[in-house]
């Protein structure tokens, strides 16, 4: 409402007027808007009311008043007042935007983004808050971040969260709202849920390495267990595994192992000694890998490493035929040998039989027959041997 009183230079109330106009001017848009209806109370005074947001809605802020009016035998005249009135308005939110960096793991980094405006200038409060209950109730709410410096008009606000554990893993709810220290605006609530984080395995020892099988030859197998969505290493205390293949293909599970702590923290280690036995690791190019499945963490394998074992070269021991006499292009020529490494028979060999006489070479025997344990045999037919010379 705005209130007008009009004298004239006696002092005295002016009670009709031939026309009176009152206007309200924003000082900040110089929007002006003019009164429709003035009621004149008979006594000097005169009124007008107007609605801010009816017809139309005007703007926050500082308004000044004019006035001016017209009466027969009457100067005109024109009264303007200075910061006559402030309108204020509520702050208001749009609906909140959530964007995760990967998949809900709990330990990524969470992007909250709301638009918050106050028409008349105030600083804003805004304020991001979490819950694990239900999304109605009104306890266990906890403010995890917040702005009190914005303001402005359709001013974007992000909150750039980092701070959920392992034990925030669930179901969560979350509302934004937004006061200019008397006032208050909030969006609706929303809900998401946190999961198991990834991790990743960064080599540290023992891949590409060659060491021998005989005697005692260890080697370090290890790697560093890195949390890939807080970008951190797991610290110690947590057990994982390693898998090494025993013939290039089928794996042995070691013991549980631990992660380290100071120097060695999320570091895990496995000192390997290749052996004959429990299980027997075969002289070949092998592959490792570890393992990591404790709770927070997703299960995980790392990629597959090179290990190659190695043994001093075999032994061909012939075990049949020695200074045995055969009748030419009558008996069987029978062959046998045993060949073996440090952990004895070797089986699967690729092995030639090849008889000589004198400084000649007769043909290979076939076929060879591999008994399966690190013993071969083949035999000549008389029909092979008997235009041999005596």
């Amino acid at each position: 409402t705005i209130n007008v009183s009009l004298l004239n230079d006696c002092d005295d109330a002016v009670t009709s007027l031939d026309w009176i106009n009152i206007t309200y001017i924003n000082e900040a848009t110089t929007n002006d808007y003019a009164c429709d209806v003035i009621t004149n109370f008979g006594d000097g005074n005169y009124s007008c009311e107007f609605n801010t947001t009816d017809p139309v809605t005007i703007p926050a802020k500082w308004y000044y008043v004019k006035v001016n009016s017209s009466k027969g035998y009457y100067n005109y005249n024109e009264t303007t007042l200075q910061h006559a009135f402030w309108i204020e308005t509520w702050p208001t939110i749009t609906e909140p935007v959530l964007v995760q960096s990967d998949d809900w793991g709990w330990g990524e980094t969470f992007n909250f983004s709301v638009d918050v405006t106050d028409e008349d200038g105030d600083t804003l409060t805004v304020e991001l808050w979490d819950n694990s209950t239900e999304p109605g109730s009104s306890e266990g709410w906890e403010r995890i971040d917040f702005k009190d410096d914005v303001s402005g008009i359709n001013t974007p606000v992000l909150f750039q969260y980092n701070s959920y554990t392992c034990a925030n893993k669930g179901q969560r709810w979350y509302k934004i709202n937004v006061t200019d220290g008397v006032r208050v605006a909030e969006t609706q609530i929303y809900g998401f849920t946190l999961i198991d984080d990834d991790i990743i395995f960064e080599p540290l020892l023992g891949f590409n390495e060659s060491l021998m099988r005989p005697g005692t030859n260890t080697t370090t197998l290890k790697v560093k267990i890195k949390d890939n969505d807080s970008n951190s290493y797991i610290g110690g205390g947590y057990t994982g595994w390693f898998w090494i293949t025993t013939d290039g293909s089928n794996y042995w599970k070691s013991p549980n192992k631990v992660t380290g702590s100071g120097p060695e923290s999320s570091n895990l280690s496995l000192d390997f000694d290749p052996n004959c036995s429990n299980p027997r690791f075969e002289v070949m190019p092998q592959k490792w890998k570890a393992e990591f499945n404790q709770d927070c963490w997703k299960p995980t394998n790392s990629s597959e490493y090179s290990l190659n074992i190695t043994s001093d070269p075999l032994i061909s021991l012939y075990t049949e035929s020695l200074g045995v006499t055969e009748r030419s292009g009558v008996d069987d020529v029978f062959l046998r040998a045993n060949i073996t490494d440090d952990c004895g028979g070797v089986p699967s060999l690729t092995v030639h039989f090849r008889a000589s006489q004198g400084s000649t070479n007769k043909n290979l025997c076939s076929p060879v027959n591999d008994e399966g344990t690190g013993y071969y045999n083949c035999t000549y037919p008389p029909s092979e041997h008997q235009f041999w010379a005596l």
